[in-house]
């Protein structure tokens, strides 16, 4: 994971093309980002008092989901990294809320997002424009985990 934090109004060329990069992976299973936001539902469940940011709710999985304990070979796309709140994720996060100068009015890239919750916390901090980016399929994690953020406050 990695987040930068940019304070000027422009990016170069190089960075805009390079930024703006998004890879997206769909199994034969999941068809549509329909099938795909039907299955987080169905499959994850709203944490929030279990990591370093209880003021962030995530759909992540849990002990108690499904996919927890299921063969991998019977998940509809690859490895969920996206549908875990890794420790070095909480960390960032709880330092942008706790640090919100770091970010605030600044442009801020988080790259290998997972779940979405530094670039959530970034937003939180007064982040003028943030872009979540990863390389899975938890393009449509992040956008579910966005709107809980909205719909909370």
């Amino acid at each position: 994971m990695l987040v930068c934090v940019c304070k000027k109004a422009y990016l170069n060329r190089v960075q805009r093309g390079l930024w703006g990069l998004q890879f997206r992976h769909k199994s034969a299973d999941v068809r549509s980002e329909a099938d795909i936001k039907r299955f987080i539902i169905d499959n994850t469940e709203i944490v929030n008092c279990e990591s370093l940011t209880p003021e962030i709710s995530l759909r992540l999985f849990t002990p108690r989901c499904r996919f927890w304990t299921e063969r991998p070979e019977l998940w509809p796309f690859p490895d969920p990294y996206w549908a875990i709140y890794w420790p070095g994720g909480q960390a960032l996060a709880r330092y942008l809320l706790n640090n919100p100068e770091v970010c605030a009015g600044g442009k801020v890239l988080d790259l290998g997002c997972g779940c979405g919750a530094s670039a959530i916390a970034a937003k939180l901090s007064g982040a003028s424009h943030v872009v979540a980016n990863d390389i899975d399929p938890s393009e449509m994690c992040k956008e579910t985990n966005k709107k809980l953020l909205f719909d909370q406050n």
